[in-house]
């Protein structure tokens, strides 16, 4: 019995190697927090990592829901991070890292909520 080799066709290589990282798709989130009307929610990311990787960072509801009308999608170069704060809510609320390019192994996230004279009363570290 003889094996048979057959050409792979140019679809079946096209299809492989557009496959995106095994990384991309991974998820960060943190624990829920109660804000009140004085306190902001700080969402945090950076790159630790050696290659660049293309993330969607939002603040959600109890519900899931986005509390702001566009989430904010950045691309980290490796030791580079980004962060931003939404406030004057009385909500609970966490933020969400969404990988969409790259390795997520190095990324690192977390939550800040505020008080009024602007100083972190609490940290939330994404899983």
């Amino acid at each position: 019995m003889s094996i048979r080799r057959l050409p792979l066709s140019p679809l079946i290589l096209a299809i492989l190697f557009a496959a995106p990282s095994a990384h991309a798709g991974s998820v960060l989130t943190t624990s829920m927090v109660r804000l009140g009307s004085s306190s902001l929610i700080c969402c945090d990311v950076v790159n630790a990592g050696s290659k660049s990787v293309s993330l969607i960072r939002s603040v959600r509801d109890e519900n899931g829901d986005p509390l702001i009308a566009m989430p904010v999608s950045v691309t980290l170069a490796p030791g580079k991070g980004d962060g931003g704060c939404i406030g004057s809510l009385d909500a609970t609320a966490y933020c969400r890292f969404e990988v969409t390019n790259g390795p997520s192994k190095g990324v690192r996230a977390s939550a800040c909520v505020t008080d009024a004279s602007g100083g972190c009363r609490a940290i939330e570290t994404a899983h």
